[in-house]
């Protein structure tokens, strides 16, 4: 849903959301082999990325304001930071007046940090492992489990009330075929996804903002009221990009 106009193409400003993708892909194979602990500060590092991500892009300048830091020419920014950028975008301070969101943050960060912390045996390799070697613990796998459905979806949440169109109905294999917008928009199936995975509550709230957005629901009119794309018109795009691999071979 993160949109990819020209200016922002090979900008590295979806560099998070990517490097949060590594991180929970890190989080699930260290917990498969009962690395609990390093599993939970993986899962810390998905729930750094995952803010940043919408952060960098708060005003649409995330190509731009993303540079120095995906250089590593400036710190991480702190969360006092982040909260108050976000703030700035009224969807999100609509929600968290609502639900807390930025409070769930906080409380979620701090409990992830505690094991890359190691704040006392609780969060230790030994307590989690309830051994000091690695083995599989029930409850640790569980305790695990918990936390990564927090931080999806936290992230999942963020990310829709910064990009509102997520929610709205934007059928593109059928309006585009193959040659449909890169980045920024959901076929219907990953918005109902988002709608199954998240609690009823938040579903309420996240669609009416959607649907109060003036940018998202005229968007969507647009792509809703275009000609779905023919049979031959599908033949030609297929033509085409068969000819764009051979080309490249």
């Amino acid at each position: 849903m993160i949109p990819q106009t020209v200016e922002k193409v090979l900008s590295g400003h979806i560099f998070p959301v990517i490097e949060a993708g590594i991180e929970l892909e890190n989080s699930v194979e260290l917990n498969k082999l009962g690395f609990y602990k390093h599993a939970m500060i993986a899962l810390r590092n998905t729930l750094e990325m995952g803010i940043l991500s919408v952060y960098w892009d708060i005003e649409e300048k995330s190509h731009i304001h993303i540079q120095n830091w995906l250089h590593s020419l400036v710190d991480t920014p702190w969360k006092k930071t982040i909260f108050q950028k976000l703030k700035t975008n009224q969807n999100i301070k609509n929600f968290d007046d609502q639900h807390n969101i930025l409070d769930y943050f906080d409380v979620l960060f701090k409990e992830l940090s505690n094991f890359a912390h190691t704040k006392g045996r609780i969060h230790s390799s030994m307590n989690l492992g309830n051994a000091n070697f690695n083995q599989f613990n029930e409850k640790s796998f569980l305790r695990w489990m918990d936390f990564t459905r927090k931080v999806v979806t936290f992230i999942t949440i963020i990310h829709v009330l910064k990009y509102p169109i997520a929610l709205q109905y934007t059928p593109l294999d059928q309006k585009f075929g193959i040659n449909g917008p890169v980045g920024g928009f959901l076929e219907p199936y990953q918005s109902e996804a988002i709608r199954k995975f998240l609690e009823k509550d938040i579903v309420k709230t996240l669609q009416e903002i959607s649907d109060s957005d003036d940018e998202a629901t005229s968007i969507a009119q647009s792509i809703n009221e275009r000609p779905d794309v023919t049979e031959n018109e599908m033949r030609e795009q297929e033509k085409e990009l068969e000819k764009t691999h051979q080309k490249g071979n």
